[in-house]
């Protein structure tokens, strides 16, 4: 409370003031109020929230909850998809592999699986003579990866053999 007012408030607690045409305060004589101390009023000041102020943070509450949700289920899938895509990756490049030595040992198709772990997955790869020069043959390989929902993954890469 301000000066003022705690000086105001010392000289009129406990006094009656009349006001004209007031109507019956119950055990209060007709016409008179009584000034009491503003303890009662700094009391239902600090009471609590309202219940207005209780539902806006609820719904702020709602919300952000709703914002973070969202976020964390598009990271999930971005994280099911990158992993995804490695996975085809990393099985080309060891169908490519196997290409190339199949291919340096005269064998020019092929096909074959990564085993138990991944019986969904599967590979192929040809190869074509493009040319050869200084007596090198040179090959076209072309490898193929299958995922288990029919998604296709391919790449070509030239391949040299010394061993013909």
């Amino acid at each position: 409370m301000s000066r003022i007012c705690r000086s105001v408030h010392a000289r009129l607690v406990g006094q009656t003031v009349s006001l004209p045409g007031a109507t019956d305060l119950g055990s209060r004589p007709k016409g008179r109020l009584t000034v009491c101390p503003t303890r009662a009023r700094e009391r239902r000041n600090v009471a609590g929230f309202t219940l207005i102020e209780i539902l806006v943070a609820l719904v702020l509450l709602g919300m952000t909850a709703v914002v973070l949700l969202d976020a964390h289920y598009g990271s999930m899938r971005l994280f099911t998809d990158m992993r995804d895509e490695v996975l085809m990756q990393g099985f080309l490049e060891r169908a490519l592999g196997q290409a190339e030595v199949d291919v340096m040992t005269g064998t020019l198709t092929g096909t074959g699986t990564f085993g138990k772990r991944y019986p969904d997955y599967s590979y192929s790869y040809t190869a074509q003579l493009l040319g050869e020069a200084d007596s090198v043959p040179l090959y076209t390989v072309t490898a193929s990866v299958t995922g288990p929902e029919d998604e296709t993954q391919s790449m070509t890469v030239l391949v040299y053999s010394t061993n013909q």
